[in-house]
Parts: C-alpha cells; structure tokens; sequence
C-alpha cells in the first residue's frame, strides 16, 4: 500500500497516472465498493507499460487538483474539465510536458492556499498555490524553475 485516499460519497476522486493522464471517478458504491481488508478489487485504471499510478485525491464538485512534474511544471486544473469516466477506463490528459523523459509525480487537492514542494535531494519549499491560474491550457503551466539535476519528488498538502 503506497497511499490512502479519504472520500465521501458525492465527492469525486481523481486518480493520476505518470504520463499525465487522469480518471475521475464519482465516489459510490458502483464504482468503489466497499470491501473487506484482504480483497484486491477490480481494475481502476488501465495503464499502458511503464506506466504508474502517482496519486489520487478527492474532492467537491467545484474542486480542482494541482499536478507537479518531477522537472518542475506545476498545473491547477478544474475539476469541471475533467470528464466522469467509469471504473477501467484509460482517463484523459491532464498534463502535457514542456520536456521529453518529464513525468508526472504527484497530485492533490487545489484549494488548498499554500503548498509544500519536496525535492529528490530532501530541501523543501512553499508554493502559493493561490497563484496558479485555473486552465488546461499550456500558458496556464508554472515552471518552478529548477535545475538540471533538481527534480520534485512529491506536493505536500498542510494539515488542516
């Protein structure tokens, strides 16, 4: 197990792959149910070869998520863009690269206002996610900026 994810039913969840591909999901019993400790579930996500699930995160109607690249661009994206799908569908992209070899490597919840960015080699620093522009288009991207041998290794939410 690599990560939990707390929903209520009504939110959605939004799944991440690393090639930037994304699944929402609507939270209920048809597409997640419940089930015992020891059980493996269904198929969630269809992932091509070489591909990985990043992250996941629930969120409201009106909510959106913040994707980070592991060469710095960092993406708000609305819920509202993101198409429903259903449980094993392939998604659809979320996050198109600047770089070839760029991957996805974490998302989470965007409205949160302020966020902590982990870098590979363990320093840290605070991003005003307040200030990225809500849009999937590419001029909407952030770059962090980072050198060639820095690269994000995760987005840390505050605890609320």
């Amino acid at each position: 197990l690599q990560r939990a994810v707390l929903c209520r039913e009504g939110q959605d969840l939004v799944v991440a792959s690393s090639t930037g591909r994304l699944l929402r999901l609507a939270v209920n019993e048809t597409n997640l149910p419940v089930m015992g400790r020891n059980a493996q579930g269904p198929v969630l996500l269809r992932l091509l070869p070489g591909e990985t699930v990043v992250g996941a995160t629930g969120l409201p109607e009106d909510g959106s998520v913040v994707m980070a690249s592991r060469q710095g661009l960092i993406q708000r994206l609305p819920l509202d863009d993101l198409r429903r799908c259903q449980r094993g569908d392939i998604g659809q992209i979320g996050l198109r690269f600047a770089q070839r070899g760029d991957q996805l490597v974490d998302l989470c919840n965007g409205s949160q206002p302020l966020l902590g960015v982990l870098l590979a080699d363990g320093r840290s620093l605070r991003l005003d996610a307040t200030s990225l522009n809500a849009s999937n288009t590419e001029d909407a991207d952030t770059s962090l900026g980072l050198g060639p041998e820095d690269q994000i290794r995760e987005l840390v939410p505050p605890l609320s």
